[in-house]
């Protein structure tokens, strides 16, 4: 229900430890910009005056022309090994006519210790020689965090792979015909919670362990697309890790077109140094 430049998607209330709360899903549009709130909650106790709050989620858009920026933060409650937490996690994502940057990240406080990671990947032609055009770079790191990586059957679903090559850089579908479209702060939600639920699986809170990693796209004689990671584990142990896929696809698709394969292959690799 929209009501001037406001956009009410949800409103519901819950009664819970005697207390009555009510929620809310709603957006802001003016000008090109969107601040959306999801699960903004107010709650009170039934025999006093005493209000708390909450909110689950934030999300800010901006779209004008060739320019998008938008950004996505959540907070939610883990529980692992290391207990039951509040995490808080981010995605941004900024897309001009020439290059876009993705970033995703995560932070927690557990058992006392700040957790920390980052990821970003920029698509961007940097160049080069056409066996090796470098069209994309990506870096993160990791406080207070583990990394583990993947079997090489895998390699292609591991998550800062699987993102550098076009995986939360971009948002999800729309919707088709008899599905209700996503609007960007809901897609990039949707996105973020996806790609969380991945990355916990590989990159997970843990004292004292700390990752560095670089990553290089590039393709080769515009027929062969290639991601190469390095990730370098250190603190309670030192690792070197390796990870490459190239992906050969025809009939070959232009920049910015989406082509279904006639005939694909894949090559992945997969290196890891334990002294």
């Amino acid at each position: 229900q929209a009501v001037g430049p406001v956009q009410f998607n949800r409103i519901g209330f819950k009664y819970k430890d005697k207390m009555i709360w009510g929620y809310l899903d709603a957006s802001l549009t003016l000008a090109g910009l969107t601040l959306s709130l999801d699960g903004l909650g107010v709650g009170n106790p039934i025999n006093t005056f005493d209000p708390k709050f909450s909110l689950n989620g934030l999300g800010l858009d901006y779209s004008e022309g060739p320019v998008e920026i938008g950004g996505s933060f959540l907070r939610s409650t883990v529980t692992d090994s290391n207990g039951t937490y509040d995490e808080y996690d981010g995605m941004a994502i900024l897309k001009m006519e020439m290059f876009s940057l993705m970033a995703i990240g995560s932070y927690a406080k557990v058992n006392g210790y700040d957790s920390l990671f980052l990821y970003a990947v920029l698509d961007f032609p940097l160049g080069g020689p056409a066996f090796f055009f470098v069209t994309g770079l990506a870096a993160g790191f990791g406080y207070n965090r583990a990394i583990k990586v993947p079997p090489i059957d895998q390699v292609s679903q591991f998550p800062l792979v699987n993102e550098a090559v076009g995986g939360a850089g971009s948002t999800p579908s729309a919707g088709t015909a008899t599905q209700t479209p996503l609007d960007p702060a809901a897609a990039r939600r949707a996105t973020l919670q996806k790609e969380l639920t991945k990355l916990r699986t590989y990159i997970y809170p843990k004292p004292k362990e700390y990752f560095l990693a670089a990553g290089i796209r590039f393709t080769s004689f515009e027929m062969l697309d290639s991601f190469a990671l390095a990730a370098v584990s250190f603190g309670q142990h030192f690792e070197v890790d390796v990870l490459g896929l190239s992906t050969l696809a025809i009939p070959t698709p232009e920049a910015g077109q989406v082509v279904p394969p006639i005939a694909e292959a894949q090559l992945a690799l997969r290196a890891v140094l334990n002294p």
